[in-house]
């Protein structure tokens, strides 16, 4: 099992409904009306599910958490991170290192339910990949599908997940582009000087919202 977790959602959202979401604080676990039954239904059925969530004043808002993501990976840390708002869409693909790191991510999507600019569900997507990949559709290597919609945000058992991951394509591309790009920064970097690696890639509109980053 890969110590690399993925967490990918595109969520439909309004430009202003987007703006919104940024700055208001997370609401924490209690947005999710089961999470007790995360895991059921997928590749780690019967696993323990997480104790403990992070209290909701160690994320504050969705735009503290991510900014504080860029700017840790233009330091060299491995959070790399796509968050923006495109044809209608909030998008978003983030990678996290090591087990234990998805549920700030998580947290933040599900928090998204109250400014959806329609009356569907749109998934969150978790699972295990070392290079960042999606998922495959029918859903095999997924380990949780959370379900958001207007009124409520649940953990589901079952789904197909063809449309969401071929909704999610050209965003995981994407993420591949900041893979490329902060590899040749890293590839054209002084390593014998005592400076500390720096890479400007993760803030690229491309990847990043600029409002994100304020």
């Amino acid at each position: 099992m890969s110590d690399s977790f993925m967490v990918a959602a595109r969520i439909q959202m309004s430009r202003a409904g987007f703006e919104t979401w940024l700055a208001t604080p997370v609401p924490g676990v209690a947005a999710i009306e089961n999470p007790a039954r995360m895991y059921d239904g997928w590749s780690w059925h019967g696993k323990e599910t997480p104790g403990q969530w992070p209290a909701p004043e160690r994320i504050g808002t969705p735009r503290d958490h991510v900014a504080q993501r860029i700017e840790q990976t233009c330091q060299g840390q491995p959070e790399l991170t796509i968050l923006r708002h495109r044809d209608g869409a909030l998008e978003a693909y983030f990678f996290n290192l090591g087990y234990g790191t998805f549920d700030h991510a998580l947290l933040i999507l599900a928090a998204a339910k109250a400014f959806r600019s329609d009356e569907g569900e749109d998934l969150a997507l978790y699972w295990a990949e070392a290079a960042g990949w999606l998922v495959e559709p029918d859903g095999s290597d997924c380990l949780a599908v959370l379900a958001i919609g207007a009124g409520r945000v649940r953990f589901v058992d079952s789904w197909d997940l063809s449309a969401t991951v071929a909704a999610l394509t050209p965003v995981q591309d994407s993420y591949f582009d900041l893979v490329e790009a902060i590899g040749a920064d890293s590839q054209g970097w002084d390593w014998n000087s005592e400076r500390q690696f720096f890479t400007a890639a993760p803030r690229d509109p491309r990847f990043v919202d600029p409002s994100v980053l304020g």
